[in-house]
């Protein structure tokens, strides 16, 4: 899998404190360009909000750390969009396509891999997203 997307930089993503349960908000649509089998294509919208890097489990938060970590977009910009579209996309590429931003960006692979696991099993199990 290769994914490109349009540049990302600190203006890009913008932070809303009246919103605590979405405070991140696109200031600019980022676009995406997926390669596997096939190339899919798709445009985060400007005004997208997110909540970063949801980590429900205290535990998890505690290994991973604070789920505001800039490293963590746009994996999770991407994911969260996804998510919000699930009639148009499946599970494991959401979950995939997050993975692979993760490392890209210099997430620790230890830790991605563990965002990963922790993602897959609450979508599959507590969401039902299959």
């Amino acid at each position: 899998m290769i994914i490109m997307h349009s540049i990302i930089d600190r203006h890009t993503i913008g932070y809303d404190i009246y919103n605590t349960k979405m405070p991140f908000i696109l200031n600019m649509p980022i676009r995406f360009w997926i390669y596997d089998d096939s190339c899919t294509k798709l445009t985060v919208p400007e005004y997208f909000k997110s909540d970063g890097a949801t980590i429900t489990l205290k535990l998890a938060k505690f290994i991973i750390g604070c789920e505001h970590n800039p490293l963590f977009f746009p994996a999770v910009i991407l994911h969260d969009y996804m998510c919000c579209h699930k009639d148009k996309y499946k599970r494991k590429l959401a979950s995939d396509v997050m993975l692979y931003l993760l490392l890209e960006r210099g997430v620790l692979k230890w830790q991605a891999y563990l965002m990963y696991i922790c993602v897959e099993l609450y979508q599959k199990y507590h969401e039902g997203w299959q």
